[in-house]
Protein backbone atom coordinates (compact mmCIF):
# COMPACT_ATOMS: atom_id res chain seq x y z
CA UNK A 1 0.00 0.00 0.00
CA UNK A 2 1.07 3.55 -0.96
CA UNK A 3 1.86 6.14 2.42
CA UNK A 4 0.09 9.08 1.56
CA UNK A 5 0.46 12.05 3.78
CA UNK A 6 -2.43 12.53 5.92
CA UNK A 7 -5.50 15.48 5.15
CA UNK A 8 -4.14 17.60 7.58
CA UNK A 9 -0.49 17.72 6.48
CA UNK A 10 -1.51 18.40 2.73
CA UNK A 11 -3.90 21.31 3.47
CA UNK A 12 -0.71 22.52 5.69
CA UNK A 13 1.02 22.12 2.59
CA UNK A 14 -0.96 23.23 0.48
CA UNK A 15 -0.85 26.80 2.36
CA UNK A 16 2.80 26.53 2.60
CA UNK A 17 3.52 25.93 -1.01
CA UNK A 18 0.47 28.24 -2.73
CA UNK A 19 1.92 31.75 -1.15
CA UNK A 20 5.59 30.94 -2.90
CA UNK A 21 3.96 29.80 -6.14
CA UNK A 22 1.83 33.06 -5.87
CA UNK A 23 5.77 34.89 -5.59
CA UNK A 24 7.21 33.26 -8.24
CA UNK A 25 4.51 32.68 -10.67
CA UNK A 26 0.94 33.81 -11.75
CA UNK A 27 -1.59 33.23 -9.85
CA UNK A 28 -3.28 30.58 -11.95
CA UNK A 29 -0.22 28.33 -11.09
CA UNK A 30 -1.41 28.73 -7.53
CA UNK A 31 -4.62 27.84 -7.95
CA UNK A 32 -3.54 25.05 -10.26
CA UNK A 33 -1.28 23.75 -6.85
CA UNK A 34 -3.80 24.09 -4.23
CA UNK A 35 -5.99 22.04 -6.46
CA UNK A 36 -3.72 19.45 -6.67
CA UNK A 37 -3.13 19.04 -2.86
CA UNK A 38 -6.97 18.96 -2.64
CA UNK A 39 -6.94 15.60 -5.05
CA UNK A 40 -4.34 14.04 -3.15
CA UNK A 41 -5.89 14.53 0.61
CA UNK A 42 -9.56 13.50 -1.77
CA UNK A 43 -7.74 10.10 -2.81
CA UNK A 44 -6.27 9.41 0.31
CA UNK A 45 -9.22 9.49 2.24
CA UNK A 46 -11.30 7.49 -0.37
CA UNK A 47 -8.74 5.03 -0.78
CA UNK A 48 -6.22 4.08 2.49
CA UNK A 49 -9.95 4.76 5.46
CA UNK A 50 -12.60 3.81 2.97
CA UNK A 51 -15.22 1.82 5.21
CA UNK A 52 -15.01 -1.15 2.75
CA UNK A 53 -16.18 -3.79 4.84
CA UNK A 54 -17.87 -4.70 8.54
CA UNK A 55 -17.79 -7.32 11.04
CA UNK A 56 -20.38 -7.81 13.58
CA UNK A 57 -19.81 -9.90 16.92
CA UNK A 58 -22.35 -11.08 19.68
CA UNK A 59 -23.01 -9.08 22.70
CA UNK A 60 -24.47 -10.59 25.54
CA UNK A 61 -26.12 -9.43 28.43
CA UNK A 62 -26.79 -11.16 31.76
CA UNK A 63 -28.72 -10.60 35.24
CA UNK A 64 -29.92 -12.88 37.91
CA UNK A 65 -33.20 -12.58 39.76
CA UNK A 66 -33.40 -14.10 42.82
CA UNK A 67 -36.66 -15.05 45.12
CA UNK A 68 -37.49 -12.84 47.43
CA UNK A 69 -40.51 -12.26 50.23
CA UNK A 70 -41.83 -9.95 52.71
CA UNK A 71 -44.66 -10.35 55.60
CA UNK A 72 -46.99 -8.10 57.61
CA UNK A 73 -49.72 -8.87 59.75
CA UNK A 74 -52.06 -5.98 58.96
CA UNK A 75 -54.34 -6.83 61.74
CA UNK A 76 -54.58 -8.64 64.34
CA UNK A 77 -57.64 -11.37 65.69
CA UNK A 78 -60.04 -9.72 67.85
CA UNK A 79 -62.81 -11.43 69.82
CA UNK A 80 -64.20 -8.88 70.89
CA UNK A 81 -66.35 -9.10 74.18
CA UNK A 82 -67.64 -12.92 75.34
CA UNK A 83 -69.52 -13.23 78.05
CA UNK A 84 -68.52 -16.42 80.87
CA UNK A 85 -69.96 -18.48 80.19
CA UNK A 86 -70.11 -19.12 76.87
CA UNK A 87 -73.11 -20.29 74.96
CA UNK A 88 -71.96 -20.04 71.60
CA UNK A 89 -68.32 -20.02 69.80
CA UNK A 90 -66.60 -16.93 69.26
CA UNK A 91 -65.39 -15.86 65.88
CA UNK A 92 -62.49 -13.56 64.76
CA UNK A 93 -60.47 -13.30 61.26
CA UNK A 94 -57.34 -11.65 60.04
CA UNK A 95 -55.07 -11.09 57.27
CA UNK A 96 -51.31 -11.17 56.28
CA UNK A 97 -49.85 -9.68 53.39
CA UNK A 98 -47.43 -11.20 52.01
CA UNK A 99 -45.37 -9.52 49.20
CA UNK A 100 -43.29 -12.09 47.55
CA UNK A 101 -41.58 -12.64 43.46
CA UNK A 102 -44.02 -13.98 40.69
CA UNK A 103 -44.22 -17.43 40.66
CA UNK A 104 -42.92 -18.87 43.46
CA UNK A 105 -44.94 -21.12 45.77
CA UNK A 106 -45.28 -19.53 49.27
CA UNK A 107 -46.29 -21.43 52.30
CA UNK A 108 -47.30 -19.40 55.73
CA UNK A 109 -47.52 -21.17 59.37
CA UNK A 110 -48.41 -19.96 62.43
CA UNK A 111 -46.78 -21.18 66.04
CA UNK A 112 -48.26 -22.84 68.35
CA UNK A 113 -48.40 -19.56 70.75
CA UNK A 114 -46.93 -18.43 73.93
CA UNK A 115 -49.46 -20.66 75.70
CA UNK A 116 -49.76 -24.36 74.11
CA UNK A 117 -52.03 -26.82 75.53
CA UNK A 118 -50.53 -30.17 76.80
CA UNK A 119 -49.71 -32.53 73.96
CA UNK A 120 -49.68 -29.53 71.46
CA UNK A 121 -47.75 -29.70 68.40
CA UNK A 122 -46.14 -28.22 65.10
CA UNK A 123 -48.42 -30.02 63.19
CA UNK A 124 -51.59 -29.79 65.19
CA UNK A 125 -51.57 -26.80 67.66
CA UNK A 126 -53.38 -26.68 71.08
CA UNK A 127 -53.28 -22.88 71.35
CA UNK A 128 -54.84 -21.05 74.67
CA UNK A 129 -55.06 -17.53 75.35
CA UNK A 130 -53.96 -16.55 79.00
CA UNK A 131 -54.89 -14.14 81.38
CA UNK A 132 -53.34 -13.19 84.78
CA UNK A 133 -52.60 -16.93 86.82
CA UNK A 134 -53.04 -19.63 85.61
CA UNK A 135 -56.80 -19.15 83.22
CA UNK A 136 -56.93 -20.06 80.03
CA UNK A 137 -59.48 -20.35 76.34
CA UNK A 138 -58.82 -22.34 73.86
CA UNK A 139 -58.58 -21.20 70.44
CA UNK A 140 -57.76 -22.58 67.04
CA UNK A 141 -56.18 -20.22 64.14
CA UNK A 142 -57.83 -21.90 60.15
CA UNK A 143 -57.01 -21.29 56.90
CA UNK A 144 -60.80 -21.48 55.67
CA UNK A 145 -64.07 -19.66 56.30
CA UNK A 146 -65.88 -23.14 57.29
CA UNK A 147 -63.12 -23.93 60.01
CA UNK A 148 -62.01 -26.71 58.67
CA UNK A 149 -58.47 -26.85 57.91
CA UNK A 150 -55.96 -25.46 61.14
CA UNK A 151 -53.30 -23.89 60.31
CA UNK A 152 -50.15 -25.01 62.13
CA UNK A 153 -46.44 -24.69 62.13
CA UNK A 154 -44.96 -27.41 59.25
CA UNK A 155 -44.97 -26.71 55.72
CA UNK A 156 -47.94 -29.51 55.32
CA UNK A 157 -50.26 -27.91 57.91
CA UNK A 158 -49.60 -24.47 56.56
CA UNK A 159 -51.77 -21.76 54.30
CA UNK A 160 -50.25 -22.19 50.78
CA UNK A 161 -49.98 -19.18 48.06
CA UNK A 162 -48.57 -17.93 45.12
CA UNK A 163 -46.33 -15.36 44.53
CA UNK A 164 -47.42 -12.48 42.40
CA UNK A 165 -44.97 -10.27 42.37
CA UNK A 166 -47.07 -7.73 44.02
CA UNK A 167 -48.88 -7.58 47.80
CA UNK A 168 -51.31 -10.11 48.15
CA UNK A 169 -53.65 -11.33 51.13
CA UNK A 170 -53.87 -14.12 53.14
CA UNK A 171 -57.16 -14.75 54.76
CA UNK A 172 -56.86 -16.39 58.70
CA UNK A 173 -59.85 -17.38 60.89
CA UNK A 174 -59.52 -17.53 64.46
CA UNK A 175 -62.45 -20.11 66.47
CA UNK A 176 -63.40 -20.32 70.47
CA UNK A 177 -65.37 -22.85 70.76
CA UNK A 178 -68.12 -23.15 73.65
CA UNK A 179 -66.48 -23.79 76.67
CA UNK A 180 -67.02 -24.26 80.65
CA UNK A 181 -67.11 -20.60 82.56
CA UNK A 182 -63.85 -18.92 82.45
CA UNK A 183 -62.53 -16.18 85.30
CA UNK A 184 -63.01 -12.97 83.82
CA UNK A 185 -60.00 -11.02 82.71
CA UNK A 186 -58.18 -10.23 79.29
CA UNK A 187 -57.00 -12.95 77.40
CA UNK A 188 -54.48 -12.70 75.19
CA UNK A 189 -51.87 -14.52 73.02
CA UNK A 190 -49.04 -13.94 70.13
CA UNK A 191 -48.37 -16.51 67.28
CA UNK A 192 -45.14 -16.43 65.38
CA UNK A 193 -46.21 -16.22 61.25
CA UNK A 194 -43.45 -17.31 58.79
CA UNK A 195 -43.31 -17.18 55.25
CA UNK A 196 -41.24 -20.24 53.62
CA UNK A 197 -40.68 -19.47 49.61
Amino acid sequence: MVEHPGPSSLVSLAMRWTPGIALRSSTRQARAGLAVCIAMALTWLESDHALASSQSVPFALNAQVISSCSVNASASLIFGTIISPTVAPAYASGSIQITCSMGSPVYLTLGQGMYPALGSTDAMPLRQMAAAGIDRISYQVFSDPTYSTVVGNTQPSSAAAMGNGAGSTVMLYARIPVAAAVAPGSYQDTLVATVFY
